[in-house]
């Protein structure tokens, strides 16, 4: 081979390392650009915006922000001081003013800084450019995590996700290359310590790291173990001195949700590779068990297989241990941004499987085939999905007929009632009260509310009079 056409095939890799990265970028705004008019769906989204918004020009916001629980001002177990000031940055950047278009556009920016990291990564350490770019590509297009994008809160993971990357990179850097070990390292620290004010799941990262040094034969062990001891420490006394542990240990030691919990495990495994059955509140069922077991049995099964097994069920584990954390809370539902940060690695794992399997021309064309279909049928449904999260009404009903829970009705019924549709939400809360017997204290509240919004006085004292329930009750 000559020197020119050696320089021709580097120019070549030069011009396709720039067009992948732009590919991947109007791929992920072709399916998400809609979801820049879309509104809050109730819950979580309309407290960091509609309700906290008055506070992002008060004075001391920011040290606030720092010294309080998610939600400023207010008692309980989450300390995310990152979340929340990046709904402050989007109250800034919009004029100290309200704009869920603002903060539906830094919702996707985030997940396109978070494809092309994730693109970056894999070409420097694991696969080829377009390996590289196929992951990515999975990655930037799968449904299980397009609530990540699309519900405001979600970017709390694909900011996670950032700072993990990214300080997992820094510390492979720090362990490979002698060249500015200490600026390495130095960032390294500071990203994970940026990760654990931004989710509590970053917790498991260090120990992920220590196996990764095993897995590696890294030196100097002991020294990260104490930095990694020193920096989780602080956290946990700042979190100790903020959010209410009584609060927190109270849901780590109930365990009568451990079967929910475990099947969060299964729903995930098998939303990922089967993509279906993709809700947010999701019930347990035998199928979703069987899937879920299934695709975990395989991915093992093959992944001691590969030639870099140790670095394929490392990145196994990467996904388990990072949904670790959520098995000591109670979960109603199993949001599809919580799988924002395994995926990577199941992505990763999946794709050393494939890369040891495929060996003849034939195997690649039939994989190519399974993966333009597998892509195709990913943003179909991540189109179909995403649609849903436009609006409270246009969320709970999907969430009701597809996937129907008491907890769903409720909120389609009382998504209704605010915005206006008064008639059909009264004929959602007889359905809860007369027919399925669900009368709670708070639902025959908003039933007689909206029958008194809808002119019908009589009806909502006679309703009240049926429950006895004062008419002045909170």
């Amino acid at each position: 081979m000559n020197l020119q056409s050696i320089f021709d095939k580097r120019l070549l890799n030069k011009i396709i390392l720039c067009i992948l990265p732009v590919l991947l970028i109007s791929v992920i705004l072709i399916i998400y650009a809609k979801s820049i008019d879309y509104k809050v769906i109730g819950g979580d989204d309309e407290k960091f915006t509609l309700l906290l918004n008055p506070q992002y020009t008060s004075k001391g916001i920011v040290k606030r922000i720092f010294s309080s629980n998610v939600f400023p001002d207010t008692a309980g177990s989450y300390y995310r001081p990152i979340l929340t000031l990046s709904f402050y940055f989007d109250n800034k950047i919009s004029g100290n003013n309200l704009s869920l278009p603002a903060s539906h556009t830094i919702n996707i920016l985030l997940h396109i800084v978070s494809v092309l990291l994730f693109f970056r990564f894999l070409c420097r350490y694991y696969f080829d450019i377009y390996k590289s770019f196929i992951a990515s590509l999975v990655f930037a297009v799968s449904p299980v995590i397009s609530e990540t994008v699309v519900w405001l809160p979600g970017r709390n993971d694909s900011i996670l996700f950032i700072f993990i990357l990214f300080s997992f990179m820094f510390f492979i850097n720090c362990n490979e290359n002698e060249k500015n070990k200490e600026t390495h390292l130095t960032f390294h620290l500071m990203l994970y310590f940026m990760a654990l004010l931004t989710k509590e799941s970053a917790v498991v990262f260090p120990l992920l790291c220590f196996c990764y040094m095993v897995i590696k034969q890294y030196p100097e062990k002991l020294k990260f173990c104490l930095y990694w001891f020193v920096l989780t420490l602080v956290y946990l006394i700042i979190r100790n001195q903020i959010t209410d542990l009584h609060y927190t240990w109270h849901y780590i030691l109930n365990l009568k949700n451990l079967v929910i919990n475990l099947n969060m495990v299964f729903d995930y495994f098998s939303s990922v590779f089967f993509i279906s059955e993709i809700h947010t509140f999701t019930s347990v069922k035998i199928l979703t068990f069987v899937k879920g077991i299934l695709m975990i049995a395989l991915l093992l099964f093959f992944a001691i297989r590969t030639s870099n097994r140790k670095i394929c069920i490392f990145f196994f584990f990467w996904a388990i241990m990072f949904l670790l954390p959520n098995f000591f809370v109670e979960r109603a539902h199993f949001q599809g941004n919580r799988m924002y940060v395994p995926m990577a690695g199941l992505i990763i794992c999946a794709v050393m499987v494939v890369e040891s399997i495929i060996k003849t021309r034939l195997q690649k064309y039939i994989f190519t085939t399974i993966l333009v279909f597998f892509v195709s049928v990913s943003i179909v449904k991540t189109n179909h999905r995403i649609v849903n999260f436009q609006d409270a009404i246009s969320f709970w009903h999907y969430e009701k007929t597809n996937n129907y829970t008491i907890w769903s009705a409720q909120q389609y019924a009382f998504a209704l009632s605010n915005n206006g549709y008064y008639a059909e939400a009264m004929k959602e809360f007889e359905d809860l009260i007369y027919d399925r017997k669900i009368a709670t204290k708070d639902i025959v509240l908003n039933y007689s509310l909206v029958c008194r919004l809808s002119g019908d006085i009589d009806k909502a004292d006679r309703l009240l009079n049926d429950f006895n329930i004062n008419s002045n009750a909170n």
